[in-house]
């Protein structure tokens, strides 16, 4: 009885730290999720940083490029209407 006795407290014993270490491990691989997951979340935030300062970026440009395009439009419908005015002039005289 004692032989049976001392090899299910053995076994109780081995069971009990082998649950221990299993917890530990365990815990280790969450807190390394944790850590994981952390590190993906600043990933996420740098690169929607990064996004939103290239959409600013291009915008930017886009605007610049916009007002350049509208001055140049601008300068040729000057200088269209002022040549269409020079032949209107040359053509019919009397009538400017």
């Amino acid at each position: 009885m004692e032989t049976i006795l001392t090899v299910l407290v053995t076994l109780g014993v081995v069971v009990l730290i082998s649950t221990v270490v299993g917890v530990v491990r365990l815990n280790r691989r969450v807190n390394d999720f944790d850590v994981t997951r952390l590190d993906i979340d600043d990933d996420i935030c740098r690169l929607r940083k990064e996004l939103e300062d290239g959409l600013t970026n291009l915008h930017r440009r886009m605007d610049i490029t916009d007002e350049t395009n509208t001055r140049n439009l601008d300068k040729r419908l000057d200088n269209l209407w002022s040549e269409h005015h020079k032949l209107e002039k040359s053509i019919n005289p009397t009538k400017g």
